[in-house]
């Protein structure tokens, strides 16, 4: 199924593309629903039905959200549409995002552990993972398997080394969100699950609820601002990360994704640079030393909680507090 997006604005550098309905993030339901999502032109809604779930879900039980009985691998259509990048706090610029479908939930240790196992066979092709909605994204390059682990004892080391005080990979509870990876590890786990990072535009406009500029991902009405240990896993409240969804709903966003603030930083595809002009679909997608990074985390404040901040982070960290959203 195919829907375009549509409208009288000129973009930089690149071509309005067709959307690809199955091209944003893996783990969807696989019991065959449909679901509803509208383009970016304001058309009729199209119907979808989720692609099955990624090979991180395979004999996963489900064990996320506020009764730990969900699907830790749902996920939702994010429809597209305009909006104004960071609510204008940084500069009043707008972009177009066209629909795609983006995890409910962060990545936690248990798929995480799909991954590491049999780790030799999971790294991925070149111009694999690349944008479908971006004609101008070329997708992984082969020359970033130098800074992948060499082999599953390497990644393992290498996930376990932020903090003596917050366990990572080798927490007993699966359901917590993975951590202390990097933008490689990131980038690679999605290509092999089925997805693919999603870029700063995308988790921006999720977070923000699109064009009703959300201070937080849950403020309803949009100018509410309203925070506490009942929406978001958030310092000074949190003594480190919690299960995934865990301040399900009432910390939810607009289309039902959890902890889009608050729990983990989550590693999105651009380099950190300034936002280009009113732009389709767009991502930064040249750069040097830094990559963007939204959401907060459970040591952060509630100013890095509000869908208007972003930071960035050396690609090859790892960092702890840094997880990813495919």
């Amino acid at each position: 199924l195919v829907s375009l997006l549509l409208g009288p604005l000129a973009c930089t550098g690149k071509s309005v593309a067709a959307v690809d309905p199955n091209g944003g993030a893996a783990g969807a339901p696989a019991d065959g629903r449909t679901e509803a999502g509208s383009n970016a032109g304001g058309g009729e809604a199209v119907v979808r039905v989720p692609p099955p779930p990624g090979p991180s879900c395979q004999d996963l039980e489900p064990n996320c959200g506020p009764d730990r009985a969900s699907d830790c691998c749902a996920s939702h259509v994010v429809p597209g549409g305009i909006f104004t990048r960071d609510n204008g706090v940084a500069e009043n610029v707008q972009a177009i995002v066209s629909d795609f479908r983006l995890d409910d939930y962060e990545v936690t240790i248990g798929r995480f552990r799909n991954f590491v196992a049999g780790y030799a066979d999971h790294k991925p092709a070149a111009g694999s993972g690349k944008n479908p909605n971006n004609d101008l994204d070329p997708g992984w390059d082969e020359r970033w398997n130098d800074s992948l682990p060499a082999d599953e004892d390497e990644l393992t080391s290498s996930v376990q080394v932020c903090d003596d005080h917050f366990v990572t990979y080798a927490a007993e509870d699966t359901a917590l969100p993975m951590n202390c990876i990097t933008w490689f590890q990131a980038y690679a786990f999605c290509i092999w699950d089925g997805g693919r990072l999603p870029t700063d535009a995308e988790t921006n406009y999720a977070a923000a609820g699109g064009s009703e500029q959300r201070l937080f991902p849950w403020s309803d009405p949009p100018d509410i601002d309203n925070i506490d240990d009942t929406r978001a896993v958030y310092f000074p409240d949190a003594e480190g990360p919690q299960p995934v969804g865990s301040k399900s709903p009432l910390g939810d966003g607009r289309w039902g994704q959890s902890d889009l603030s608050g729990n983990e930083w989550e590693w999105c595809q651009d380099w950190y640079f300034t936002y280009p002009p009113r732009c389709i679909n767009c991502a930064n997608l040249t750069g040097e030393s830094i990559r963007v990074t939204r959401g907060g985390s459970f040591y952060a404040d509630r100013e890095a909680l509000y869908t208007s901040s972003r930071l960035y982070h050396a690609p090859n960290g790892p960092d702890i507090g840094i997880g990813v959203r495919c």
